[in-house]
């Protein structure tokens, strides 16, 4: 998955944990690996209704997510909205590796019926960092005291979904003999059953009491099921006769559409 989601994820995780105990590790942030490449993850309120100004609202995740407690919030979740479209009227799977590409995802931070809500912003601001901390990162509530929007579909039916499209693009891989996707396709499969599905990089992105296996299994075989990229991705894939592109395109919009939704449906599915 891109970086940029990976960080709401482990921002709900270890917020909704915090809001349930009280308990978050100091060295959160910034040692945890959603914040690798990151120089500074601050939060603001922008201007809405009466309020012109644009303000801070917190300097960095542990201070936000602590306030959140202090101030009454019960749960964090994730949403998504699809993109409007586009003057070239690209889909969104081959927009989605690009920073602020493929769609919006949102922080919905709950308060009984209500809900705020927190949209994120990337940029480059020490492309020379010799650490490699290139990026700035900023929160904006975009909205307050709205109406709950998140959605939670239900976990056996997400899994389903995303086992068809991955069965089913796996087989189109296989057939056009992209074996290294193939392989891909086949890993993002086998996490949809395995009783330890977090490894890599995002080992320990979330945290592992806040969830049921179910709902790990589905998150985790999305993150390797992400394939929509740049230059290199299986974005990038041209074929030589049109009915394999119109397959491939199909197929391609397909498994998008049920990665997120396995994301959604894992990352909001209440706690174990």
């Amino acid at each position: 998955m891109t970086g940029t989601l990976a960080q709401q994820l482990s921002l709900i995780s270890y917020g909704n944990h915090l809001l349930k105990t009280g308990e978050l590790t100091a060295d959160y942030y910034p040692a945890n690996p959603a914040f690798t490449f990151c120089n500074r993850v601050d939060f603001l309120y922008l201007p809405l209704g009466a309020n012109t100004t644009e303000t801070l609202a917190a300097p960095d995740p542990l201070t936000w997510l602590r306030q959140l407690r202090q101030q009454g919030y019960q749960r964090l979740s994730l949403c998504y909205r699809p993109s409007a479209g586009n003057q070239l009227n690209t889909p969104d799977y081959k927009l989605a590796g690009f920073i602020g590409g493929g769609g919006d995802w949102l922080l919905e931070v709950a308060s009984g019926p209500q809900a705020d809500y927190w949209a994120n912003r990337w940029e480059v601001t020490q492309p020379n960092d010799p650490q490699q901390l290139i990026w700035g990162v900023s929160y904006g509530r975009v909205a307050a005291r709205q109406p709950l929007a998140a959605a939670r579909p239900p976990l056996p039916a997400a899994k389903a979904a995303l086992a068809q499209a991955l069965t089913e693009i796996q087989a189109f891989a296989t057939a056009q003999q992209l074996d290294n996707w193939a392989t891909i396709f086949g890993k993002a499969l086998a996490l949809l059953d395995s009783p330890e599905p977090a490894n890599g990089v995002y080992h320990n992105l979330l945290v592992t009491a806040e969830h049921s296996l179910a709902a790990r299994q589905l998150i985790f075989a999305a993150s390797q099921a992400w394939v929509f990229g740049g230059m290199g991705s299986w974005n990038d894939l041209v074929f030589e006769d049109e009915a394999s592109n119109q397959r491939y395109e199909t197929l391609s919009g397909q498994l998008y559409a049920q990665v997120n939704q396995a994301i959604i449906s894992g990352i909001n599915a209440p706690g174990s």
